[in-house]
């Protein structure tokens, strides 16, 4: 894999408390709903985001970018598995869209989340970022990029 270059990095565990109010804020009240219905037993959500969010960064599947000392936008993308997976009725229904994709799309790039804090919003960071999910894909042998937006993302 090639380098990632300045001001862009592999995130770590370490900066997941500057991720959190990015991966909330790619779709606010969605996020925060869907990791309250994934909880495991007496769990709290925020304790399942952060193990989901801890997940894609030890696959080293979310990247950063830095301004000022500060974490100013964030990227996860990974490719779904070539492998088919059954696209199954009774998933919770906020998980379906992503759920069908994963089962109609496999071998493709897949872009989790991309944010930028409002603070650093206007710089191009997010289109540098998708730039770099782009040159990613391609490297690792992608020639698709998917997607999801939900419907109060503006």
């Amino acid at each position: 894999m090639s380098p990632i270059p300045a001001p862009f990095r592999h995130a770590v565990p370490a900066d997941f408390e500057a991720l959190l109010p990015l991966a909330i804020s790619t779709a606010p009240g969605f996020v925060e709903t869907l990791w309250s219905r994934l909880t495991a037993e007496g769990e709290a959500p925020e304790a399942f985001g952060r193990r989901a969010q801890i997940d894609f960064i030890d696959k080293k599947h979310t990247i950063v970018a830095e301004s000022d000392k500060q974490i100013a936008a964030m990227l996860i993308s990974f490719p779904i598995e070539d492998k088919q997976k059954q696209f199954v009725e009774d998933v919770d229904e906020m998980l379906a869209p992503v759920t069908k994709l994963y089962a109609t799309a496999p071998g493709v790039w897949y872009i989790h989340m991309i944010a930028t804090s409002p603070e650093f919003q206007g710089h191009g960071l997010s289109s540098k970022l998708m730039r770099l999910s782009e040159e990613q894909a391609i490297e690792a042998g992608y020639s698709e990029i998917s997607l999801l937006v939900t419907d109060n993302n503006e």
